[in-house]
């Protein structure tokens, strides 16, 4: 869209946004919102600046979904976090929640738990710390320690204890088609 046509046609010719979108092809609904958020800016204002380019205007206009401002969420230490999930029992979860219990500090507000998750994910693959291990499907299975164990009473005898090791196995899968070749 050419923001500074619309400006022109709406402010020197006094067109609505109905005859803007017909006039440029652009939605009726496209052009009303762009003309809302431009009253609404606080940076920008008619005649506008002959340095003011339609790049200038979309980005000051409209900032990029997903991609959480520094000025809105307060941050946190990746490396300290990285640390902590070492530690028996210790997961992503339960890191975000205690993370996320002391609210908004200094005006900042705590990331939610996807945003959490996403920004470890980016670290992670900026860090090469992790790689990819090939799998197939239906063929490697994986097997971990899980950290815990059980203590298993005996009905008939409640002075017989027996102590479980728990161990956790997944068989690898591949989302999508999968094609099945002879070995």
């Amino acid at each position: 869209m050419d923001y500074k046509k619309v400006l022109l046609l709406h402010f020197t010719q006094g067109l609505s946004g109905r005859s803007i979108a017909e006039v440029t092809g652009v939605s009726k609904s496209a052009i009303n919102e762009f003309l809302k958020r431009f009253r609404e800016s606080k940076e920008l204002y008619y005649p506008l600046p002959e340095d003011v380019t339609n790049e200038t205007i979309a980005a000051l206009l409209y900032k990029k979904a997903g991609n959480p401002s520094a000025d809105l969420y307060r941050d946190f230490n990746i490396e300290d976090m990285h640390r902590a999930l070492t530690r028996k029992g210790e997961t992503l979860k339960h890191l975000w929640k205690k993370y996320n219990v002391t609210g908004t500090v200094a005006g900042k507000m705590p990331l939610s738990y996807r945003q959490f998750c996403r920004r470890y994910a980016n670290w992670l693959d900026s860090t090469k710390i992790t790689f990819h291990i090939q799998r197939y499907p239906g063929v490697n299975t994986e097997l971990n320690f899980a950290g815990k164990t059980l203590v298993l009473r005996d009905r008939r005898d409640p002075k017989k204890l027996t102590t479980v090791t728990i161990f956790v196995a997944a068989l690898s899968f591949q989302l999508g088609e999968w094609k099945c070749t002879s070995l």
